[in-house]
């Protein structure tokens, strides 16, 4: 059983958040696509793509889904997962459920996407 000095040690060391940007990093990567291969008038209707997704999506664009949360010392994960399972914690006012990720290594944790299928 942890008690409040255990939980009151933890630090954390870094936190990345990650967005639902899926469909913005398509569209950068096909305008980017068309400029390489000189298709500037594709890249124009890419960036009316990119405006009107800005304009129609942009909280859900701006909105963190996930966060990475790295702690200073190994310990503080396993603290945070067992009091997690309490339901005590929230981020930026919203119930937050925590789970160890995979080890960091080549990933690049803010462009991965996730799916409800």
């Amino acid at each position: 059983m942890l008690d409040a000095e255990d939980i009151a040690k933890v630090q954390i060391a870094d936190i990345i958040f990650a967005y639902d940007n899926a469909k913005m990093i398509n569209l950068l990567k096909a305008r980017g696509n068309d400029i390489l291969h000189m298709k500037f008038d594709k890249m124009r209707e890419k960036e009316k793509q990119i405006d009107h997704l800005v304009d129609t999506e942009f909280k859900t664009l701006t909105e963190p889904v996930d966060a990475f949360i790295m702690f200073e010392e190994e310990d503080g994960i396993l603290i945070a997962l067992e009091e997690s399972k309490k339901g005590n914690y929230q981020l930026m006012g919203q119930p937050m459920k925590l789970k160890q990720a995979v080890e960091p290594t080549n990933i690049i944790w803010e462009n991965r996407h996730f799916s409800n299928y």
